[in-house]
């Protein structure tokens, strides 16, 4: 009875140090993917570094021009880059329109935001646009 109490003990904590390990390994990593990378780096990538106060984000500009958030999407895979989230500070010159991924918990995926000024965003849960407007994306480290 003792030796199967004991034994038990043994595995429960084999068990907690494993959970820790991948726990460890994940969180590091996703330190990593944020923090994690220079500017030469984002930029052997064909990208643009963005350093922040908490995060670094690499993005590329690309030169062709969408109509649908499909598109854009499609076209940041092709270039192993994924559209932005919707975040309410923008690096780029003003003014400017970009299709993003929604983060928030609603149903609707496409979001297109337009950017006038820092302080005047309009966005919309729209999956296509009467106009064309070119494509950012997000690399992913």
């Amino acid at each position: 009875s003792y030796n199967r109490t004991k034994l038990k003990h043994k595995k429960m904590l084999k068990l907690i140090i494993i959970i820790g390990v991948i726990f460890v390994g994940v969180f590091s990593n996703r330190l990593k993917s944020r923090l994690g990378f220079t500017r030469e780096e984002c930029e052997a990538k064909r990208g643009k570094f963005c350093p922040g106060q908490e995060y670094r984000e690499c993005y590329i500009f690309l030169d062709e021009k969408v109509s649908t958030y499909e598109e854009a999407a499609d076209l940041c895979a092709k270039n192993e880059a994924m559209l932005p989230y919707y975040s309410t500070e923008y690096p780029w010159p003003h003014p400017f329109k970009i299709f993003l991924q929604n983060s928030l918990p609603t149903p609707e995926q496409c979001l297109a935001t337009t950017v006038f000024e820092v302080s005047q965003v309009i966005t919309e849960a729209l999956c296509k646009l009467d106009d064309k407007i070119n494509v950012i994306c997000e690399i992913p480290f």
